[in-house]
């Protein structure tokens, strides 16, 4: 290589390294420049957002006007001061430039809601759905709007499908058909067209409530086995509405059945061999939570029969007259029933005893025959009965443990006593034995 051309060479590539250090430099100094123009930017749009300033979302739109996210705080600020205009335009702009956001799009069809432009709103709305089609939120508000245009089709439509993607929007959308179809309950279904068990059983609750039993019939009736929670509720919504033979069927089945495959139609676990539920809504025992007054506890000791019974440890003022553990009891109209029972006593003292009770569940206040009033001081198991003739309707009953009503303040009472064996018997046959389950 000729020696006079090696400096030449040297000197081009110093140079072309300088070159490209500098270009380095300026697009490190570019990027710098732009980041913290952005953080700027999204500071300023921030300030302005938490604190309602409307200089400092514009300063942040002055700053970087490509900025999608300052265009959405200035939209904001301008929504909160009733400048619904402006609002949309800020808006538009921001998801013109980030148009795959969808949350941009939700924000512009509820602007232009705002505005008085539904059918724009709608577009934003369904651009949203098009961005995130597996997002509940967009097909919800879409769904409301179009229920609002009143186009029930294509608003149930979404709404069905925003509860198939977030199942908590599910009693919210069975309202809300309701209330459009009016009650219509073929127009429901087939709106909504229930597409699983758990549909099925909201809807059946939706029609207990509002009366339309037959319609819930068929509809729980179709599923095989009913989840704890859905039943419990649908029995609620039933016992709610006087409806006791079909809470009864509901109930039943969740529970265990015995060997002639159904479980018993009367007095539930009438010998209290399973446990106790405080917060039972079906046709078992529910009691009052214990308290240093009154304590409730199944015992092992001495039961009339089977492993348990029922005691109370009395220890000062309890409430007279309020049901301290009681269950509703399924009967049949005109008919004559007896209840029978066992109680043994331990130095119960009171002025006012315990007792056992049958009220209407309709009325949930008339006795059908005088209480059974227990005896002060100390004996042993025996049994007592009372008769009682249910009324033309009478489709249940509540049997209730409770103290008689006190002639003077305050009234304590102490000892204790066991309850077992509650038996209900027609003049014809058992229809209750006291070991079924809860």
């Amino acid at each position: 290589m000729n020696r006079l051309t090696q400096p030449r060479q040297s000197w081009a590539r110093t140079a072309v390294r300088l070159l490209v250090l500098l270009v380095g430099l300026c697009a490190c100094a570019l990027g710098a420049w732009f980041s913290g123009r952005t953080g700027i930017t999204r500071l300023l749009a921030a300030y302005g957002n938490s604190a309602s300033v409307q200089a400092a979302v514009d300063e942040a739109v002055r700053l970087n006007p490509n900025d999608p996210e300052a265009h959405f705080a200035r939209s904001v600020t301008l929504l909160e001061q009733g400048q619904h205009e402006d609002a949309r335009t800020a808006i538009e702009r921001a998801a013109a430039l980030r148009p795959r956001d969808y949350r941009l799009w939700q924000e512009l069809g509820y602007v232009r809601d705002l505005a008085g432009d539904p059918e724009g709103a709608l577009i934003a709305y369904r651009n949203a759905v098009a961005q995130a089609p597996f997002y509940a939120q967009p097909r919800w508000q879409l769904g409301n709007l179009l229920l609002r245009l009143d186009r029930l089709p294509e608003a149930f439509a979404a709404l069905a499908r925003a509860a198939a993607d977030d199942s908590g929007r599910l009693p919210n959308v069975v309202d809300l058909a309701w209330g459009a179809f009016e009650g219509d309950t073929r127009a429901i279904e087939a709106a909504l067209a229930p597409r699983n068990d758990a549909w099925r059983l909201e809807l059946a609750r939706v029609f207990a409530r509002h009366d339309k039993i037959a319609e819930a019939r068929v509809l729980w009736r179709a599923v095989k086995r009913i989840p704890d929670g859905p039943r419990n509720r649908l029995v609620n919504e039933l016992l709610t509405g006087k409806h006791f033979a079909d809470a009864r069927e509901v109930w039943e089945s969740g529970q265990i059945r015995g060997a002639n495959g159904a479980t018993n139609p009367a007095v539930t676990d009438g010998g209290f061999e399973q446990p106790m539920k405080t917060d039972e809504l079906g046709f078992g025992w529910r009691s009052l939570p214990s308290s240093p007054a009154l304590r409730f506890v199944r015992d092992q000791t001495l039961p009339q029969s089977g492993q348990f019974s029922l005691r109370f440890d009395w220890n000062g003022n309890s409430d007279a007259m309020t049901p301290l553990v009681w269950q509703y009891v399924p009967v049949k109209p005109q008919q004559r029933y007896t209840l029978s029972f066992a109680v043994r006593t331990e130095e119960l003292v009171s002025g006012a005893l315990p007792e056992v009770a049958l009220l209407d569940a309709e009325s949930d206040g008339r006795a059908f025959s005088q209480a059974v009033l227990l005896a002060r001081g100390t004996a042993g198991w025996q049994t007592h009965s009372l008769s009682f003739v249910t009324g033309d309707a009478t489709q249940a009953v509540r049997l209730i443990i409770r103290r008689q009503d006190c002639t003077m303040l305050p009234c304590p009472i102490f000892g204790k006593t066991w309850f077992d064996d509650f038996v209900v018997t027609t003049t014809a046959q058992t229809i209750s034995t006291s070991a079924s389950a809860p």
